[in-house]
């Protein structure tokens, strides 16, 4: 066979199983980030005017719904405030971690975040909750070096969200929607979010393990507050206790406890 024709024969072949592939990529894709009509700039104070302006994150709590978990332990949504300078203003949008703490079947930990924009209607009514990236963190115990297991894109996520006052808690809703753009969304079943609403800036943290030595809270951010400010006020006397924090769990030791949310007010 002539070398010319044989060498496009093999162009040919090449050009055909490139366009192959990229039809069977194309076919496990799925659509792209779904992104509202109404701007994202917006601060804390919106949720509810008696938030703390020096607030700079919300957390809310929820129970987590997987069936392919051992334990589900606790789940927290965080909104996070953050501001720059745009044309010489001050600027503030949301973003928010939405993580799921677990147990598989070899107890081993297993933490689920995923971060992305929140977005709220000019009515102050509705939150959208759009996904960008999703991370799955563990190790086999809670004071173990956490690290990434896997890694994910989430952009074609959307939940979509309501909330309202009740005395001191601030609850947040899924709202169902039967529009094919959030079926992506229906893997989520749990159900409310609450979040005491925060006139000082308060940490808040769930228990998740309680042994005959040793308590252990869950809560956003921890390592950093008590590295960088000065605890006021708290449900527990932690001067009187051993007491440290690794990857958003405060460890305690020697105290019996009966609570299940700590509380402490940070200056």
């Amino acid at each position: 066979m002539n070398f010319w024709k044989t060498k496009n024969i093999v162009k040919l072949l090449l050009l055909t199983g490139t366009i192959i592939n990229l039809t069977l990529f194309a076919c496990k894709t799925v659509p792209g980030p779904i992104y509202p009509q109404y701007d994202n700039r917006w601060q804390l104070i919106d949720i509810d005017s008696e938030i703390n302006k020096n607030q700079s994150f919300l957390q809310f709590f929820f129970e987590p719904y997987y069936q392919f978990y051992k334990d589900n332990l606790v789940g927290e949504l965080v909104l996070i405030e953050k501001s720059y300078i745009e044309d010489k203003r001050k600027i503030s949008r949301v973003v928010f971690e939405l993580r799921e703490l677990n147990k598989n079947q070899n107890q081993h930990v297993r933490l689920n975040i995923y971060k992305g924009i929140a977005y709220l209607d000019k009515k102050k009514e509705t939150l959208d909750l759009h996904f960008q990236d999703c991370y799955q963190y563990g190790n086999q115990n809670f004071e173990d070096r956490f690290f990434v297991l896997e890694g994910w894109n989430c952009d074609h996520i959307v939940l979509l969200t309501t909330f309202k006052r009740i005395d001191d808690k601030i609850i947040i809703i899924p709202i169902p929607s039967k529009d094919h753009r959030f079926k992506f969304s229906q893997w989520f079943r749990s159900g409310e979010f609450v979040s005491y609403i925060n006139i000082s800036p308060i940490w808040q943290g769930r228990l998740v393990e309680k042994t005959h030595n040793k308590i252990i809270f869950f809560g956003y951010n921890i390592d950093n507050l008590l590295k960088t400010k000065k605890i006021l006020k708290s449900d527990i006397p932690l001067h009187m206790f051993a007491y440290q924090s690794k990857n958003d769990f405060l460890i305690i030791t020697g105290y019996e406890v009966n609570q299940n949310l700590l509380q402490i007010l940070f200056e």
